[in-house]
């Protein structure tokens, strides 16, 4: 057996100094090091009681490397699938990088008065604020410092280019507490389809949303406000991420079932 996992699986799924020193923080990676670790431990313990000669040697040996291969693959689909999930589609979702600074306490409109000029990945008209800001009820987003308003009529979109799958669409909003009408509804739509319609009431607190939607290709996203009268519900860290395939868990668990089955030989070997 190899003293360490080799270099080009640590550069595979997690870094060039993974193998080294696993600074990785990919739990699908720390997993299959970990395995593959534990695997290497028993094998030189088994044979040190044992005292394997060469040809048993060698065959336990092309069994670890079967047994390695497969794990390492079902480990690759599984991280490859992590690493697609955790990857945020959305440009500026969370709105920090507006591509401009704001004053403390400010706002401006993209394609309105105060013009903004542009804000980083998205378009359509709507406010821009700090979370601080004085005449928008201080927000007080729980996801940094910059947010939106779906004002009346406004709309936030982006062109996200979406591989075939399945995605999730998650936010966060709240309703505007110092001026305007009671609620604000605003609908969520992807690639034209409407997927949802939320009501925001007049100072409502920060709430999680989330759904589910499939797509492929270039997907309009886009929040656009129903209401004929001046209400605002705040928009945040908006994040569309891919929903993995089921199939790559299966991968890895047969993987380590091969790691078992190997196990069991080897109680079957010491009995006889």
């Amino acid at each position: 057996m190899p003293d360490r996992i080799p270099a080009w699986c640590g550069d595979f799924f997690c870094g060039a100094d993974v193998a080294e020193h696993f600074p990785c923080r990919n739990f699908n990676c720390i997993l299959i090091i970990y395995v593959y670790k534990m695997h290497r431990i028993w094998f030189t313990e088994i044979s040190r009681r044992h005292r394997f000669l060469s040809p048993p040697t060698q065959g336990v040996a092309a069994m670890n490397k079967t047994i390695l291969t497969a794990l390492l693959a079902a480990s690759a689909a599984l991280s490859l699938g992590g690493a697609a999930q955790a990857a945020n589609m959305v440009v500026n979702g969370s709105f920090e990088d507006p591509g401009f600074s704001l004053p403390t306490g400010s706002y401006c409109y993209l394609g309105g008065p105060y013009d903004c000029g542009s804000v980083n990945g998205w378009s359509g008209y709507f406010p821009l604020m700090l979370s601080n800001s004085g005449p928008w009820g201080n927000p007080n987003t729980p996801a940094g410092d910059v947010l939106i308003g779906i004002q009346g009529t406004s709309v936030a979109e982006q062109m996200l280019n979406l591989a075939p799958g399945t995605y999730t669409l998650s936010w966060i909003d709240a309703g505007r507490g110092n001026y305007g009408g009671p609620t604000e509804v605003y609908e969520v739509s992807v690639g034209g389809n409407v997927l949802s319609v939320e009501t925001v009431g007049y100072g409502a607190g920060w709430m999680a949303k989330s759904l589910t939607f499939t797509a492929a290709g270039a997907t309009m996203l886009r929040f656009a406000g129903q209401t004929q009268y001046d209400a605002t519900a705040f928009i945040d860290n908006v994040a569309v991420n891919a929903v993995p395939e089921p199939g790559t868990y299966a991968m890895l668990a047969a993987g380590l079932g091969l790691l078992g089955l190997a196990a069991r030989r080897q109680r079957a070997r010491r009995a006889d």
